[in-house]
């Protein structure tokens, strides 16, 4: 069966006897591969890069806990280079749980996320987590707010490191394009007690 271009609103591909225009085929290729790659002005997403290593991130929580006791997952982020980061804290531990951004695993099996999801406009700059040259920024996370850890067993933490947009030097402006990037964070275990 071959493929042709018709002209409809929405450029659909119909099932037809004729040939398909090489042209139409070259440009629906180059197009997907620019929304792939997050070339087109906000559409996809830009590519996501690993942080410099004067950015590091390390994670902590107690390694047993009561029935009922709060699982506090402790981030700390150090800034080791010579200018100011800023961090968009969205879809991060850093603004609470309103998504799904830490890896969780009780007895090796999945833990849901179950708090909030949020949609938004475009970041403001009260959105970012300023950390100067030479600083550390901990941060405390109850797990309890977007993972139900509260059945007995053996868990596995790992916030995922993924930060919507990074910026070193210059306040962010708004209307730019952003640029994601990955925090390497280390797996915490912990025990919680029958």
């Amino acid at each position: 069966m071959r493929w042709s271009v018709v002209s409809a609103p929405c450029g659909r591909l119909s099932p037809t006897g004729a040939h398909v225009r090489r042209s139409a085929v070259r440009h629906a290729l180059a197009t997907a591969a620019l929304l792939v790659s997050g070339v087109l002005p906000g559409i996809g997403g830009a590519a996501t890069v690993s942080m410099p290593e004067s950015l590091s991130c390390s994670a902590s929580m107690p390694a047993r806990l009561r029935p009922g006791q709060a699982a506090m997952l402790t981030l700390t982020l150090r800034n080791g280079g010579r200018q100011t980061a800023y961090l968009l804290r969205r879809n991060t531990p850093f603004e609470g749980w309103l998504a799904d951004s830490v890896t969780v695993e009780r007895d090796e099996k999945p833990v849901s996320y179950i708090g909030a999801m949020a949609k938004r406009m475009p970041p403001s700059l009260s959105e970012y987590l300023l950390l100067p040259a030479g600083k550390t920024y901990r941060f405390r996370a109850p797990l309890q707010g977007g993972y139900d850890v509260t059945d007995a067993g053996s868990y596995r933490v790992q916030w995922r490191g993924d930060v919507l947009d990074v910026v070193f030097g210059a306040r962010p402006q708004s209307g730019r394009e952003l640029s994601p990037a990955t925090l390497n964070c280390n797996p915490v275990t912990f025990i919680r007690a029958r």
